[in-house]
């Protein structure tokens, strides 16, 4: 095959299909991206999670080459990135793949585009999401999912949709975050893979829906023309609404901005193992305190709109920062004893629970 297109717009493609390469395998032809020139579509995958391009420009069959080509991603990359214009893309004898661009010419070393592995097509239960809400809720969750590769089910996010509604949960056992938006189309449950929430929250697309179609253990998210397509982590995701708190007996309302500022100032004397924090509500206001052996202690208090019983209950400061770093404005928060899961919610979409610490 034999392609003109211009050098932005293939840099554009191939910087969102970085994300699915996988650049440590063992695996050579992982690291490559398919041009498919029959489909007119750009594919990168690392056999657990793919992506696809409408592929931009001109395709002319070649004397050799085939109707594809199959070539190293990051190469392609680098001469793309430092060429201007219109560049052409022409398949030679043994899978080489000749790049011009003005007065410069290069040729690379590539693959079969047999050799390349495609995700099987997913057939099945389909919905529709707003994408702006749905990436927003993947923001919002994601900080949540567990890093620990011995809790397999946990090493992503729960997808739920029913009557009009989605909810995306995630947790790790110490921390939940919940948050919710409309959708449209069939019942559907799935646990989507870590590496395929980052992909999915900064994939950049003028869709304005998102069309989620689910097999027994993959999913694709069509973006317009563009998709990604995972494997879905198969197994049994905790039943979190049995644990989420009913209304405490404490209840603050404040700005999550001065919050994470207030932290901040008291972090540096956090211990470095348990980053615990002491909150002291009541009487209007949060104090929010630490100390350690190690560094010392300190602290610093907010204003907030306190009702009912003054609490004093211990947080791990790495969790909650996740929840107010991304959080914005009025922040609600709920709590019964200093044993019990801190309840705080931002908006009417979005909801996070911690386990405290023991002070």
């Amino acid at each position: 095959m034999k392609l003109k297109a211009k050098a932005k717009d293939l840099v554009a493609m191939l910087k969102s299909l970085a994300g699915a390469v996988e650049t440590k395998s063992t695996i050579p032809v992982l690291s490559s991206v398919l041009l498919d020139g029959k489909r007119m579509l750009a594919v990168a995958t690392d056999l657990e999670v793919a992506m696809r391009f409408p592929l931009a420009g001109d395709m002319t069959p070649s004397k050799a080459g085939g109707e594809a080509l199959c070539v190293n991603l990051k190469k392609l990359l680098a001469l793309f990135g430092a060429m201007d214009g219109e560049v052409t893309l022409e398949g030679l004898e043994n899978h080489w793949t000749q790049v011009k661009n003005g007065r410069a010419k290069a040729k690379v070393v590539g693959f079969g585009p047999e050799n390349f592995p495609v995700l099987d097509e997913v057939a099945g239960r389909s919905a529709t999401l707003p994408k702006a809400d749905f990436q927003s809720a993947i923001r919002r969750t994601s900080f949540a999912v567990t890093t620990e590769d011995s809790r397999y089910t946990l090493q992503g996010a729960q997808l739920e949709i029913a009557d009009g509604k989605f909810s995306l949960a995630a947790t790790n056992g110490n921390h939940l975050s919940l948050a919710h938006g409309k959708a449209d189309g069939d019942a559907l449950k799935l646990i989507i893979p870590r590496k395929a929430l980052a992909l999915l929250e900064k994939f950049d697309s003028e869709a304005e829906q998102v069309k989620l179609t689910v097999s027994e253990t993959m999913a694709k998210f069509e973006f317009g023309e563009a998709a990604i397509l995972c494997r879905l982590l198969v197994g049994q995701f905790p039943n979190y609404r049995n644990v989420l708190p009913g209304p405490g007996k404490t209840r603050a309302t404040f700005d999550a901005g001065e919050f994470q500022a207030t932290v901040s100032k008291v972090l540096p004397m956090a211990d470095s193992r348990s980053y615990a924090l002491k909150l002291e509500i009541g009487d209007d206001k949060i104090l929010i305190s630490t100390q350690s052996a190690e560094a010392g202690e300190a602290e610093a208090w907010l204003a907030a709109k306190t009702t009912g019983q003054s609490l004093t209950v211990g947080v791990n400061a790495q969790f909650l920062s996740g929840f107010m770093g991304k959080a914005e404005g009025e922040v609600n928060l709920s709590a019964t004893s200093p044993e019990a899961a801190l309840d705080f919610q931002s908006g009417s979409d979005w909801r996070y629970v911690l386990m405290p610490l023991r002070i």
